[in-house]
């Protein structure tokens, strides 16, 4: 079937009573049977108030069964909606409405305060107000599997809107795809806290004959772990930001839960929050990949198969992939090279053209690498990498490192210009609580990099890591955030073989910076000597507390 409504009304006809939708607010019910007359309800509500066939609608609501079924119903009617969830970045907003150019504006309490902005033309109007409309009768429906859903926002790392359009058609095959690599089934309840591609709040679980508990709320750690426990859910996606916030609150309240599979995109889950997360849930903790442009999900492990590989597992059905190099040629097997997705799950094209996407051919920006086994390895993206002494690094090979120490909660490594190498790199951190910089071990950091080319010159403790309006890091705002220049030892360090270099860790009076310097041997461990005394004399000179602290690490140790 290639159309969603043509599944729903299976459903409606097979089990009427079974549930579809779920507020995780309230934990009202809306079976399958009932949420075939209110789509059709709604739809007849929006023409009343002059939606017709053809136009575009936006909507500014919070994640919602309202939202839910807003969106079928204006497929339903023939127009196409971009749904907005959540507080809507602004610039992204005020583009995404100049390209749409919407006739209608349906909002709750998080729009109201961009009516002030309305282009001209548009009509704004509160969801309640429009579901006080009386319904006009509709003509039937005819199946067509290339009718719009909805569209889509993509701000990814660039913080620009792009917007795609998302048919049934492609959201059935991504849906169907994901239900086989997962095993889905009726008796599952999902429960997505993806900021975007809307319709993952619900069509899986529709193709699938499960429920979707739609959380207001998904933000939320403990909201998050009440509806898990509420709604026995089974199913949760999540981005590895959401899954680091929700391991900190598992660990305060802990319980049993009926998890099966914890599925987590949109950026690199590194290996211990995998662990820990696991281990608090009793679930399988899987790896997936996706974009807004191929409507979902492509990569994903499979359940069964060893989470312990950091590979993010096979392509699934529908979509061919392959990796090339800078001059678009393939790259051997085991090579890295950047992903280029085909397929009919790829959107056609940004409503504004650009040459990242055209006739359902995506180049992702993203670089990876395949084994034997076809299964594929995230590296990074191809933004995230930079030049030292002529070698080209990545950064998210560094922040992976860094996340094996377990100290810190989040981490985005920059390039900071140097005299000598180009530019050394420079991690921003958030620590875990109780710890501070001087517990990083470095011995673990330097044996998880490949070069020494790689090891940070300075790592520096922030409150937070700035994201884009898609959850993902926000290297040009994280820039921003580094200090006008290093102290020279730092910044104009020359590299030499390890065996003659050691790296001296100090951490300056009064600051959240920790920084290294390039030391001889002897020079290094003369500069130890003076430091502990001074620290047992006075001991305030290397600690960011004023308070003395342990003593200096020993240098780290290559394998």
């Amino acid at each position: 079937m290639d159309d969603l409504f043509t599944i729903i009304d299976a459903r409606a006809a097979d089990k009427p009573d079974a549930p579809a939708l779920i507020d995780g607010q309230t934990g009202h019910v809306r079976s399958y049977g009932d949420l075939a007359l209110r789509i059709d309800h709604v739809a007849g509500q929006l023409a009343a108030v002059g939606v017709v066939p053809g136009s575009n609608i936006l909507s500014l609501t919070v994640r919602s069964r309202d939202l839910v079924e807003l969106v079928l119903a204006a497929s339903r009617l023939g127009a196409s909606i971009l749904p907005f969830i959540g507080a809507p970045y602004c610039g992204g907003l005020v583009r995404a409405r100049a390209m749409l150019r919407p006739s209608h504006v349906f909002h709750d309490s998080i729009g109201e305060g961009f009516r002030r902005d309305n282009l001209e033309g548009e009509i704004w109007m509160p969801l309640p107000e429009l579901h006080g409309a009386t319904p006009v009768p509709l003509p039937p429906r005819v199946p067509d599997g290339t009718g719009t859903l909805y569209y889509n926002a993509s701000t990814g790392t660039t913080g620009v809107s792009k917007l795609v359009r998302a048919t049934h058609r492609q959201v059935v095959l991504n849906s169907e795809a994901v239900a086989q690599a997962f095993s889905l089934g009726p008796t599952h309840i999902h429960l997505s806290c993806f900021r975007h591609h809307c319709h993952e709040l619900f069509a899986r679980a529709l193709v699938s004959g499960g429920a979707a508990v739609i959380l207001p709320a998904a933000e939320d750690p403990f909201e998050v772990i009440r509806a898990l426990r509420q709604f026995r859910v089974s199913h949760l996606m999540a981005g590895p930001r959401a899954v680091s916030v929700l391991e900190s609150a598992l660990e305060i309240s802990p319980g049993d839960f009926s998890l099966q599979v914890v599925e987590s995109g949109g950026g690199d889950l590194w290996e211990g929050l995998r662990r820990s997360v696991a281990a608090l849930t009793g679930a399988e903790v899987l790896r997936v990949w996706g974009s807004t442009e191929t409507t979902g999900v492509v990569f994903a492990q499979r359940p069964g198969e060893s989470a312990e590989r950091h590979t993010i597992g096979s392509p699934l059905p529908g979509y061919e992939v392959s990796l090339v190099d800078e001059r678009g040629e393939p790259v051997p097997r085991g090579e890295r090279g950047e992903l280029i997705v085909v397929g009919e799950g790829v959107a056609r094209e940004y409503l504004e053209p650009n040459d990242r996407l055209v006739s359902n051919r995506f180049q992702s920006g993203d670089i990876m690498r395949t084994d034997n086994d076809n299964d594929f390895y995230y590296v990074g993206r191809c933004a995230s990498t930079f030049k030292v002494a002529g070698v080209r690094v990545n950064a998210e090979d560094i922040e992976r490192a860094i996340q094996q120490t377990g100290c810190v909660r989040e981490v985005m490594v920059l390039p900071f210009p140097s005299r000598s190498l180009g530019h050394v790199p420079v991690a921003l951190v958030v620590l875990k609580p109780g710890r501070r910089l001087q517990n990083i071990d470095m011995d673990v950091v330097a044996n998880a990099l490949h070069t020494d080319l790689e090891y940070p010159a300075a790592f520096i403790a922030v409150e937070e890591i700035p994201l884009t309006v898609g959850g993902k890091p926000d290297r040009k705002a994280g820039a921003a955030l580094l200090p006008g220049h290093l102290p020279g030892h730092a910044r104009r360090w020359r590299f030499k073989p390890m065996k003659w270099v050691r790296h001296y860790w100090r951490e300056l009076r009064g600051s959240n910076v920790l920084m290294r310097a390039a030391r001889h041997p002897r020079r290094y461990f003369t500069l130890a000597r003076r430091d502990r005394f001074k620290r047992h004399n006075a001991g305030s000179d290397f600690t960011d507390s004023g308070q003395g602290g342990p003593p200096p690490q020993a240098p780290p140790t290559r394998r």
